[in-house]
Parts: C-alpha cells; sequence; structure tokens
C-alpha cells in the first residue's frame, strides 16, 4: 500500500500514488494466492484455471514438481480431491494442494 507523506505532492503524484494502489486491488481480484506442497506460496493468474496450468505455475515459481504429478486439493477435515490435468476449477486464496510423482507410494 502507499502511504502519502507529504502535502506538497503534486497532482500528477496523487494520481501517481492512486493508480498503484487501484492497480494492486486489480491484481489482487484477478489472482489468487494458494499454497503447494505444504510450503511452497504460488500465485495464480486466474480464478479459473485447470490443473495443468496449476502445476505450470507452480513450476514457474520454482516449486520442485513435474508436470505429470498428480494434483491433489486438500480440503476441510482431511479430505482430499484428485484435480486432473484438463479438470477447471475456481480458486480462491488460502486454497492448498499437494502435487506428488504418479508412482510416489509414501
Amino acid at each position: 500500500m502507499v502511504t502519502m507523506t507529504s502535502q506538497n505532492n503534486t497532482t500528477e503524484d496523487l494520481l501517481h500514488d492512486v493508480r498503484g494502489i487501484v492497480d494492486d486491488i486489480v491484481e489482487d481480484l484477478r489472482t489468487s494466492d494458494v499454497i503447494i506442497n505444504e510450503v511452497h506460496k504460488v500465485r495464480l493468474p486466474k480464478h479459473i484455471i485447470t490443473g495443468a496450468e496449476i502445476k505450470r505455475a507452480a513450476i514457474e515459481a520454482g516449486v520442485p514438481i513435474q508436470p505429470d504429478f498428480l494434483l491433489t486439493l486438500e480440503r476441510d477435515g482431511g479430505r482430499e480431491k484428485q484435480i486432473g490435468d484438463n479438470e477447471k476449477i475456481f480458486t480462491v486464496d488460502g486454497m492448498k494442494f499437494t502435487a506428488i510423482s504418479g508412482d510416489d507410494n509414501s
């Protein structure tokens, strides 16, 4: 958030500050911040997104997973739902996902 500290700001300075605030708000409305594998915070570029797109965003953010990993949505009460690569879901901030190798037997 931008804090205005001087009363000597020009109109252009104030407009620049306001545009920055608006841009931050719009970005927050367009994106979702989720957690992958308990520790990796990933910003997803949109709210309606496929499993493959979630994994791609995670990989681009440096999460050590592969595109062929199984993606699972962690739900309340310990319930889980596997998300297919072509399956679209609606995401919100704070959702938690696990991505593991399909041959992981742990």
